[in-house]
């Protein structure tokens, strides 16, 4: 289709909304429905004539609709694109067709109504410093991870007496009811095991199985408290129904060169910390490089100010529901039952939007002006990436890719990041300064 032939209006409708009057030219018409004729005489059957040498006029007494359509959907198809191209508009949606209009010895006409991504001119940012904030290592955390190995290494062993106190680990039966008799399903069980211990949410409820004997039954009531995650529950009075089994205690092993044998390759309890300072040191390192990430992000997107299109933001925002009630979902909840207010987390999500998409906004327009490109390199330093983690072989990592069936676009999308955050990285003055984690002290 030549661009002269073609009429095409863009009108502004509202910031990142534009609207493309478009006029096919009847001669464009003609030629595209000769060959949707040709080729559906081709393929029909009328009886009395061969496959392709069906008259033009029976078809077009038979399929005028049809053809019509499909030179109409063909013809709008093509000039949209056109439209796109010659206006340098990068689409962030599909667009919304209006005004169809296509007869016998006449152009084609029709408007497109299509939300933008916005043309933006990036500011200077070669003078900017940031800072890179390196948490230390604290001892309480080497300890805190030492004694979750402990921990794991401990053991379960009957107790001499007969009744249950603080800090045992009975086996119990137990079932739950509310006040009208319903059972909550919630809270039930058979032969499970639980730490004894008056403190936590469900603290009552242990509190309730403190100096019961082994094989004795029991029913007492507890009142949920009001912070309970589960909205129609909480603040709500429960009769519990509990059997104990057995009464066992939790034997723990001393933190020495033996434990230190037994959950990994050194040989003294040092060396073991040693070589666990190093790994810490480079997660904080790595964690630093992260939240540098999304400092550079928040400063781009505060100094560049530009409009968004509203329903790609809307769309955007949706799809983080979506992927949050999945998750919710998969813990157990039912919409709702979580207790958040609908409005507020719409706004959280619709925000959370805006960021994403700002901040693709930017990053391709960078690209754009530094003719940066993801290379095959790229995409197999990412998987190298992920082949360490996972501790399998390249080659397997790329089996598993092709098997998901999600291809490498999650890949190059987050090479392309990394690479162009990069890029603006080498041109800002990073200041590194170590910081304490205060939420290890």
């Amino acid at each position: 289709m030549e661009s002269s032939a073609l009429k095409i209006e863009m009108i502004d409708v509202e910031p990142c909304v534009k609207k493309l009057v478009f006029e096919v030219p009847v001669e464009r018409v003609d030629e595209e429905k000769e060959v949707a004729y040709r080729e559906l005489s081709k393929s029909v059957t009328i009886p009395g004539f061969r496959k392709g040498h069906v008259p033009k006029r029976l078809l077009e007494q038979k399929y005028h609709k049809n053809v019509m359509g499909d030179v109409a959907r063909k013809l709008i198809e093509e000039a949209y694109r056109e439209g796109l191209e010659k206006n340098s508009l990068k689409p962030a949606g599909e667009p919304t067709v209006d005004d169809v209009n296509l007869e016998e010895k006449k152009p084609l006409t029709f408007t497109a109504t299509v939300e933008i991504f916005p043309n933006i001119e990036l500011v200077d940012f070669s003078g900017w410093t940031l800072t890179r904030k390196i948490k230390t290592v604290p001892d309480k955390e080497m300890d805190d991870i030492l004694k979750h190995y402990q921990q794991e290494q401990s053991w379960f062993e009957p107790v001499v007496r007969d009744v249950v106190e603080e800090g045992d680990y009975p086996i119990i039966d137990y079932s739950a009811s509310k006040e009208d008799g319903t059972l909550v399903e919630h809270f039930a069980g058979r032969n499970k095991q639980i730490e004894i211990s008056s403190e936590g949410m469900l603290g009552d409820f242990q509190a309730g199985i403190i100096g019961m004997k082994k094989g004795e039954e029991k029913e007492f009531d507890v009142k949920l408290p009001k912070e309970f995650p589960i909205a129609d529950m909480s603040d709500t009075m429960i009769r519990f129904k509990v059997k104990v089994h057995e009464i066992k205690k939790k034997v723990t092993p001393e933190i020495n060169n033996e434990l230190v044998k037994t959950i990994s390759k050194f040989e003294t309890v040092d060396e073991f910390k040693a070589d666990l300072r190093k790994q810490l040191e480079k997660r904080n390192r790595e964690m630093a490089e992260n939240d540098l990430y999304e400092s550079l992000i928040d400063k781009l997107i505060e100094e560049n100010k530009f409009d968004l299109p509203k329903k790609t933001v809307e769309r955007q925002a949706m799809m983080i529901s979506n992927r949050e009630e999945h998750k919710l979902k998969i813990q157990g909840f039912k919409p709702g039952e979580e207790g958040r207010d609908p409005e507020k987390i719409h706004d959280k999500h619709r925000k959370s939007a805006e960021r994403i998409l700002r901040e693709e906004v930017i990053l391709a327009t960078f690209a754009k002006d530094k003719n940066l490109e993801v290379t095959k390199e790229d995409i197999d330093r990412q998987v190298a990436s992920m082949a360490k983690s996972m501790k399998q072989s390249v080659e397997k990592v790329y089996e598993l890719i092709k098997e998901s069936g999600q291809g490498l676009d999650g890949l190059t999308h987050h090479a392309f990041r990394e690479k162009a955050l990069n890029a603006i990285l080498e041109n800002i003055t990073i200041e590194d300064e170590n910081i304490e984690d205060l939420n290890a002290k």
